[in-house]
């Protein structure tokens, strides 16, 4: 990359995503007449492939074995213009995969995560590529990485500003102790109602929640709810931000969609209420793809979704 570029580090989980997809109603201990894809996917190589997309030169550090999806996954990467540089090869390792389960509303119904590989992102992984990580000018992880790692991520001097994905309530649970060291966090509800012990029901709920998390030492939080929206808050603004109504294709991908569309706005000096509309944008455009990451997002589509809000 060139050193006049802004650029972003991701520290996550690359995936090969198999996805069942049924129009009827699932019960258990039953099947259903449907079908199912593979395709790329994991929180981190999701936020890459957006950003990506949208211009923003980035590199990518996850795990990969040497396994057919593995290699699926990096030519997919390396096609999409991905640095994967700075990847950690594992022979003998399997890709991680995520098994997802639909409902006939494109709504996540169960899943199943097989990430052990991803655990191989430790401390003395990290410190080897120390020095890419201090010229990103943002670094962006994920909770599926070690516990330990985060927190390093989290503490070390001379890193840039380090935004975190909390990804589910499970994984959220390795940050509780120590969140309030990132520089800013994406949450949804419940995760926020996690780290807080706070039970978020009216809009006021939000404000009280993201206060005591700014407490903490954060320097921005992003809350998610939804078709509510998202509330933000930084240490001088605060507010709703509601998202575009579009028909729902597939919902896996949007909360990814959402953190780059906040990295991507961030990179660019925007302030909070922007980032969070960007998100927004970002996101409205990955429900609009059966796809984790919408192929179709650019510069000029995520500005014309922003025209909307």
């Amino acid at each position: 990359m060139k050193k006049d570029e802004k650029h972003i580090c991701i520290v996550g989980a690359a995936i090969m995503d198999l996805m069942g997809f049924t129009d009827y109603d699932i019960k258990i201990a039953d099947s259903v007449p449907g079908s199912w894809k593979e395709a790329p996917g994991g929180v981190g190589r999701n936020i890459a492939e957006n950003l990506t997309r949208l211009g923003v030169p980035t590199s990518l550090i996850t795990a990969f074995g040497d396994d057919p999806f593995s290699k699926m996954l990096i030519a997919d990467a390396l096609q999409t213009g991905i640095e994967l540089t700075h990847c950690l090869h594992i022979k003998g390792g399997k890709a991680a995969t995520f098994l997802a389960i639909l409902d006939k509303d494109h709504d996540l119904h169960t899943g199943i995560a097989a990430l052990e590989i991803i655990q191989k992102l430790d401390i003395n992984c990290l410190k080897k590529r120390q020095e890419v990580l201090e010229d990103a000018d943002i670094i962006i992880a994920d909770t599926n990485i070690p516990e330990a790692t985060l927190k390093w991520l989290s503490e070390t001097p001379g890193l840039p500003q380090v935004y975190l994905d909390l990804v589910s309530m499970k994984l959220a649970e390795k940050v509780k102790s120590f969140y309030g060291n990132f520089h800013s966090i994406k949450a949804n509800k419940f995760e926020a109602e996690l780290l807080t012990g706070m039970t978020l029901k009216k809009q006021e709920d939000f404000k009280f929640a993201a206060e005591k998390m700014i407490d903490q030492g954060l320097e921005r939080i992003f809350i998610t709810a939804g078709v509510d929206g998202v509330f933000y808050r930084d240490k001088n603004d605060l507010g709703w931000a509601k998202p575009l109504l579009v028909e729902v294709k597939n919902t896996t991908g949007a909360g990814d969609a959402f953190m780059s569309g906040i990295a991507y706005a961030s990179v660019h000096d925007k302030p909070i209420m922007e980032c969070a509309n960007t998100g927004l944008a970002a996101a409205a455009i990955a429900l609009d793809s059966t796809k984790a990451v919408n192929p179709d997002i650019s510069k000029d589509l995520l500005a014309e979704y922003m025209g909307y809000l």
